[in-house]
């Protein structure tokens, strides 16, 4: 395991292949569980997660049929935590869930704090993670609460126990990033509180990271109200703390340039806000085009500075005091074997915790690329609308035109059939009027030719009488 974290993967391979030839060969049921354990080790570190799980599970069985001895029960309860992050990357959250829990109730039946405040710390982050999953599940968000007040208020007050103080601004960070992500706004004075918190102990012990995050809620806070010029303050504040870590948060500086870029191009301050994306496209390409290997040293080295570097102390020395005492005093060696598995696992979880910081940081990327795409899609949208709305008014100028036209038309033409009816009438008039006049004219002639014949009767009746009377 040691040669495994100097990155000598051949000697490791080696001693291990040696280890499961002697394990075959004891009859101690702690010595098989270790080897076991220490395959499975090796495999979750070679990325082999289904074969760690396998070896980690026959570890448990012999030592569970082993004597429950101090050191068997802490080599449980580190395979607990490494079955607990293994089920948390595949997001399987009842078996995590089942294997933090485990961790918690042993680190409490052994009365170790900094056991203890981890576990809380475990527990939090899994109800977190389910809830963000299940966001309906209000249940498991609170959880998560309830786990991150557990571990802030244990470490307060088992402070002068516990050998990181960084961990306190971690954990108030992490329950007011928590209030300020999925909790309704009215928990905005919580979650400013834990964040001031996080902000005192972060500068206390230098962790900028811890400081630069705190200020980073600070500013979104601002940035909901409107107010962009307090939430710029912080946002400068935030990037002025980053950049006095001696390794830069890569994670964290990402996010302040992004949101320094909005803030400005919120502002209309477009220069600024360009220089800021520079600084996000240029950092962002530095993050994600290294190679892994290379990705993971740089965030490793980023997170947790302090609590890393006393580790490394620390495992160095644990190492060397075993080489020396390994030959006199076989007991003290398990227990020192037992604190340098300790420091592994810390290691280990430091790891996870690295991965699920990029895995962040590649989300923000991704949220990055589709905001660019969805400011350009509204770009068209608008452009498009504005067509629409011009080729509309050109309509509506041709409707007015063809409307107005057309009762022009139809007044035109009612006033040519008012006209026509007029005319129609006055001949039917006129036509009336002749009709009388030629029935009058008629009538005349039938009176005159009535007449005629009467007259002529008469003075053909008076001729007759006048003929007679002369003859007589």
């Amino acid at each position: 395991m040691n040669s495994k974290i100097l990155e000598d993967n051949t000697s490791a391979n080696r001693y291990l292949a040696q280890a499961k030839i002697f394990a075959k060969k004891t009859k101690e049921l702690s010595i098989k569980g270790y080897v076991s354990y220490c395959e499975g080790w090796m495999h979750a570190r070679n990325n082999q997660e289904q074969q760690a799980i396998r070896c980690f599970q026959n570890a448990l069985v012999f030592y569970d049929q082993a004597p429950q001895t101090d050191i068997v029960i802490s080599r449980k309860t580190a395979i607990y935590k490494e079955l607990s992050s293994i089920y948390s990357n595949w997001k399987t959250y009842d078996l995590q869930e089942k294997y933090a829990k485990l961790t918690l109730e042993v680190a409490k039946l052994r009365n170790r704090p900094m056991d203890i405040f981890d576990a809380y710390m475990s527990m939090g982050y899994n109800y977190q993670e389910q809830y963000i999953n299940q966001p309906e599940n209000e249940h498991l968000r609170n959880q998560s609460e309830s786990y991150y007040l557990q571990a802030i208020k244990f470490y307060e007050k088992n402070s002068s126990t516990m050998a990181v103080p960084s961990d306190l601004s971690f954990a108030a960070i992490n329950l007011a990033n928590l209030y300020l992500q999925y909790y309704p706004a009215s928990y905005k004075t919580k979650s400013l509180q834990y964040a001031q918190q996080g902000l005192e102990v972060g500068q206390k012990t230098e962790q900028y990271a811890q400081v630069a995050s705190a200020y980073g809620i600070m500013a979104e806070y601002s940035m909901k109200e409107g107010d962009t010029e307090t939430a710029k303050k912080y946002l400068l504040a935030s990037l002025a703390a980053l950049m006095k870590d001696t390794v830069i948060e890569n994670t964290i500086a990402l996010s302040l340039y992004q949101m320094l870029a909005e803030v400005y191009e919120t502002e209309g301050q477009y220069h600024e806000a360009y220089h800021y994306y520079k600084q996000y496209v240029k950092l962002y390409e530095e993050v994600f085009n290294a190679n892994k290997m290379e990705q993971g040293r740089r965030l490793e080295a980023q997170f947790e500075k302090e609590r890393q570097q006393q580790q490394l102390i620390r495992l160095r020395f644990e190492a060397e005091k075993r080489k020396q005492q390994i030959s006199l005093m076989h007991a003290h060696n398990k227990a020192q074997l037992q604190d340098l598995e300790n420091l592994k696992l810390n290691e280990e979880i430091q790891r996870q915790q690295i991965e699920v910081i990029q895995l962040e940081a590649d989300n923000r990327g991704k949220e990055l690329k589709l905001s660019r795409v969805e400011i350009q899609q509204r770009a068209a949208q608008l452009k498009t609308s504005q067509k629409e709305l011009a080729y509309k008014s050109k309509i509506n100028s041709v409707y007015f035109f063809l409307i107005l036209t057309f009762i022009i038309a139809a007044m035109l033409i009612y006033y040519a059939y008012r006209q026509h009816l007029k005319t129609l009438k006055q001949k039917e008039s006129l036509q009336v009027l002749v009709s009388m006049l030629e029935g009058q004219e008629t009538e005349r002639s039938r009176i005159a030719r009535d007449l005629h014949d009467g007259l002529g009767g008469i003075l053909s009746g008076t001729n007759h009488f006048i003929r007679s009377y002369a003859i007589e």
